[in-house]
This record gives structure tokens, C-alpha cells and sequence, in this order.
């Protein structure tokens, strides 16, 4: 991993790497939006992650990749904000692959909540662990609670779910769970494939569930500097 065995990489004031080096390294796990490629230097603007905002960094040094790309932006036109650009290397991996059909979702925040059963009013609930990237397949039946929670049936007729090989209704989101967010999150064929991403709590935040360590998430090609911001602080608080 690039940087790693040093904490991060070099970070530079100018584009020539005889120019003024600044104090603090760029932490491996950082996610940094492109602003200008020039070569093998790489002028940035850090969206999460420990280390400066902006400054020069090599992307490569002889054998060894500092940066890799996250997400390559999407083929439309004149997009109105740039997608996400690159991310310290050994942040990012291949989320799960599995061939996607319609009423498959992505876990969003590694945690699944369940009705088991195929009555979506049933009050018992269970709380599953599943990776996040994991697929949860269902028949795109939508239940909406009377409590305002947005539930999905499973579809067991492809074996196993995701959240199991029994019926069931699992939430996409709800009030009073103590989610920051929806815990599953459409997937789209025609999005491409996403990456898993990971990010450090900054200093001044704390993971939504009091978890230590770093929080991973999803982003898609079409995925913005914006957008990451906006999951970041929904996971940090």
C-alpha cells in the first residue's frame, strides 16, 4: 500500500517535487477530489480523511501506486459537479460482485433489519449483520408502515435473500432505529459496478452506532464530491 508504512504520502506546495513540502502527510484512507493532473502529480482537494486540504502529490513513485482512482466519471455531458476522483491507495475495494435483477438492493450501513414472515405488520423484528456492498433480493413489493417506515418483501424464490432463506420484509428505512440513514439502497444494472470505500472519523465526529474504527460506503460512477460529503457526515454525525 502506498505511503502506508509511513502513515501517508508526501504532500507538496507546488507541482515540482522540489517545491516546498508541507508538514503533514496526506493519510492512507484519505478521499481526495482531482482538480489537475499533470504527469505523475497530482494537485487535490481532500474531501475525507486525515491531512492537508489541498497541495501536489505524486499518484506513483517506481514501483509503488500512491492514489488510485475511485470512480471514473460517468459519459454524460457537462455534469455540474465533478465525481468522485481518487482515494489513497489501499482504501478502496471491489464491493461485492453479484449479477443484479430487478428489486435488488445494496446494504448501505452493514446492518439489516427483518419481519420475518409474510406479514409486514408482525412486530417482531431481527437485526442481521451483513457486509456493506452485500445484496438483499427482493420482489419490489414496497409495505409502508403506519409509523412511517418503508419496508420490501424478500424474494426467496432465488434461495437465499441476503437476509436469509425465509420470508420476510426488510427495511429500507425508518424512524426509530436509530439509523442515520436508509439501510438499503436501490441497485442499478445500468450504474455499473460500485466500490466499497472506507473513511476515518474526523476529529470532531463519531460513528452513527459508537463503533470504533473506520466506516466503509458505497459510491457509484455517477457519484459526486457533494454526495460523498453528505454520507460522510450522515455516518459521522
Amino acid at each position: 500500500v502506498g505511503g502506508a508504512d509511513k502513515g501517508g504520502i508526501l504532500v507538496r506546495v507546488g507541482q515540482a517535487t522540489t517545491s516546498e513540502q508541507l508538514a503533514d502527510r496526506l493519510a492512507t484512507g484519505a478521499l481526495v477530489e482531482e482538480l489537475e493532473l499533470a504527469g505523475e502529480r497530482l494537485r487535490y482537494q481532500k474531501v475525507s480523511g486525515a491531512g492537508p486540504e489541498t497541495g501536489w502529490v505524486s499518484i506513483s513513485l517506481k514501483d509503488k501506486v500512491l492514489l488510485v482512482r475511485a470512480a471514473e466519471p460517468a459519459a454524460v455531458p457537462a455534469a455540474p459537479e465533478a465525481p468522485v476522483a481518487a482515494v489513497a491507495a489501499g482504501a478502496a475495494v471491489a464491493a461485492e460482485a453479484s449479477p443484479l435483477q430487478d428489486g435488488d438492493y445494496y446494504v448501505t450501513l452493514g446492518v439489516v433489519f427483518k419481519k420475518p414472515g409474510t406479514d409486514p405488520e408482525t412486530e417482531k423484528i431481527l437485526k442481521l449483520s451483513r457486509k456493506v456492498g452485500a445484496v438483499v433480493r427482493t420482489t419490489g413489493k414496497v409495505w409502508k408502515s403506519p409509523k412511517g417506515g418503508i419496508w420490501v418483501e424478500l424474494d426467496t424464490s432465488r434461495g437465499d435473500t441476503g437476509a436469509g432463506e425465509k420470508p420476510g420484509y426488510v427495511m429500507i428505512d425508518a424512524p426509530g432505529f436509530g439509523t442515520p440513514g436508509p439501510c438499503l439502497q436501490k441497485a442499478f444494472a445500468e450504474d455499473g459496478p460500485p466500490l466499497l470505500l472506507r473513511a476515518a472519523a474526523p476529529a470532531e465526529g463519531q460513528p452513527w452506532d459508537g463503533a470504533a474504527g473506520e466506516k466503509e460506503f458505497l459510491v457509484l460512477q455517477k457519484t459526486t464530491v457533494e454526495e460523498v460529503k453528505v454520507v460522510l457526515g450522515m455516518l459521522f454525525g
